[in-house]
């Protein structure tokens, strides 16, 4: 069969729009979202959400307290005396209550997530091990495991699966004004962050994170040598004269005179007050990306980071959007 010369050219003409609208997507410029406060409207990036990095955090991993850890079911056991259970396997669990044929998640209880600043537990890291079906109840009940992303072990909880929604129900758009969070961990346990890296902040629902929710990311606030003042320490004692202030005070510097101290009635002498310089300065904050918030729970959240400007890393201040213009909060 033939094609018609009209016929080939409408074809590339589509395949090439196409191409152009991909690429549009793909490269997704920042462009104001719909969104406007103090100050006007917001300058917030919608770019195109990798939804296949995003999806298998959507209903794991967990994020549980210590009660929910300890009242949970847990494998104690498997048929013939095994240690470790895979696809297909029987395990036995015990404290299970529920009806033949329910679907369970397995999860391991790991390392827990802390307040930056006093240490505060914030919850617990929850690994997804595998899915479960509960063949038999009883105590023990017994549980087949089915899709496993690692081999299920004794003393692993048992939680009623959670399934995601439609992942096409994310709608960007920017945090309440003056919500504050830092990065606490990261997913796949990277110290440095760039894009499409799922993080975890020390926010959550009960400061009204929800997902959806913009945040801009960034990096400074830390207290840094400065070469420069470091190097002038060396202030070359042996070629002073006797009477310069260098000789007296060395590298400190001179603010001037103190009077009526302690106290007005009973004063000291008069001296003068010198300061060393200091050999150290604060990092400014500057904007170092934009995330997204996709799943929240109480006290933490789990977010994309949907731009990067440069390197993301842990403890980062994440704020709601404001104008470029603005600066860091």
């Amino acid at each position: 069969m033939r094609l018609k010369p009209a016929t080939v050219l409408v074809s590339i003409a589509a395949f090439l729009l196409a191409s152009v609208a991909l690429a549009q997507v793909q490269r997704a410029p920042d462009r104001p979202l719909p969104f406007a406060g103090r100050g006007g409207p917001q300058r917030t990036p919608a770019p195109a959400i990798a939804m296949a990095t995003i999806e298998p955090f959507l209903s794991r991993p967990y994020v549980l307290d210590k009660e929910q850890i300890d009242r949970a079911p847990y494998v104690v056991g498997f048929p013939e005396g095994h240690l470790l259970g895979g696809p297909r396997d029987a395990a036995y669990v015990r404290r299970l209550v529920g009806a033949a044929g329910q679907a369970f998640d397995i999860v391991r209880p790991g390392d827990p997530y802390r307040e930056p600043d006093t240490g505060e537990i914030l919850g617990y890291a929850a690994l997804f091990v595998a899915n479960a079906i509960l063949e038999r109840p009883g105590n023990p009940a017994k549980v087949r495991i089915g899709e496993a992303a690692r081999e299920t072990g004794i003393g692993d909880r048992l939680i009623v699966a959670a399934r995601a929604g439609p992942i096409a129900g994310f709608a960007p758009y920017p945090a309440p004004r003056g919500t504050k969070a830092q990065i606490i961990s990261v997913l796949d346990g990277v110290s440095q962050i760039g894009q499409y890296q799922a993080v975890v902040l020390n926010r959550g629902s009960r400061e009204g994170l929800r997902p959806g929710h913009l945040m801009d990311v960034y990096h400074g606030g830390d207290e840094t040598r400065d070469r420069v003042m470091s190097g002038a320490r060396d202030w070359g004692w042996k070629d002073q004269r006797f009477w310069s202030q260098e000789t007296w005070y060395g590298d400190h510097r001179v603010q001037g005179w103190r009077y009526d101290e302690p106290d007005p009635n009973q004063p000291f002498p008069p001296h003068v007050e010198a300061r060393r310089p200091s050999d150290t300065y604060i990092e400014p904050y500057e904007r170092a990306g934009t995330l997204m918030v996709f799943r929240s729970f109480p006290r933490v959240s789990f977010a994309l980071v949907l731009h990067a400007d440069r390197p993301i890393h842990l403890l980062d201040a994440a704020r709601a959007p404001r104008d470029r213009g603005q600066g860091p909060p």
